[in-house]
């Protein structure tokens, strides 16, 4: 590769970077998360402060599953991503464990782009065995991808379903926010637990509660086909 051609590259990667940070997909600090470097790198390479190395350029087409052949596609800009790298929490949502937790160097999932375009903050945790509150739409053993972004937390649609931290654990449920209450509804009837239930927000804030809502989820065809 000529310098000519990987300063072409490089342009259509920084321009391709800052399309998908203005259009949310990524942020500085997650892009610097899934390529390792810190978040004043990141940022002075796509001010222009700082250039684009091989290295930097490999690390980041290899986080975000772009190939040179896309990249060189002819146009103005690299050709959209068809998915994107979300992180995944460990830990599992249920109602006998601790709250999933997202840590340094966790591992990845790889979800449909559009699937998450309008998100932010897209976390991925698993549902685990005993968290059926929203079977059969999403069952046990799923994985499920949230918006954590505060703008769709503070006040929750019921249409929707969101990650719940209730009592330090990861739950599923629907839920509406009716003065200083809220109020959560699961689909299917849980051992031992009503279908609605009511949580004081008088001592804690809603996004205290609110964690996340679920843009997209995942299940195993083989479970479908037993």
């Amino acid at each position: 590769m000529t310098a000519q051609s990987f300063r072409e590259l490089s342009d259509r990667l920084v321009s391709h970077l800052k399309a998908l940070i203005r259009s949310g997909e990524l942020t500085e600090r997650g892009l610097a998360r899934l390529v390792g470097y810190s978040q004043p790198h990141v940022h002075n390479v796509l001010a222009g402060v700082r250039g684009v190395n091989m290295r930097f350029a490999d690390d980041v087409l290899r986080a975000l599953g772009i190939t040179l052949e896309e990249l060189a596609t002819d146009g103005n800009q690299a050709p959209p991503l068809n998915h994107i790298r979300v992180p995944m929490c460990s830990g599992e949502l249920s109602s006998n464990r601790g709250f999933p937790k997202e840590s340094e160097g966790s591992s990845v999932i790889l979800v449909p782009a559009d699937a998450v375009a309008t998100a932010t903050g897209s976390l991925a945790m698993r549902v685990g065995a005993d968290e059926d509150a929203m079977w059969p739409a999403i069952r046990p053993g799923d994985l499920v991808v949230i918006d954590s972004s505060p703008r769709c937390r503070v006040e929750p649609d019921v249409a929707g379903v969101y990650v719940l931290r209730v009592g330090g654990r990861g739950v599923l449920r629907r839920c509406q926010r009716v003065g200083s209450r809220l109020l959560t509804i699961s689909d299917h009837a849980t051992s031992g637990e009503p279908l609605s239930t009511w949580i004081g927000l008088e001592r804690k804030k809603i996004l205290d509660v609110v964690r996340g809502r679920v843009v997209w989820m995942s299940r195993r065809l083989e479970e479908d086909l037993d």
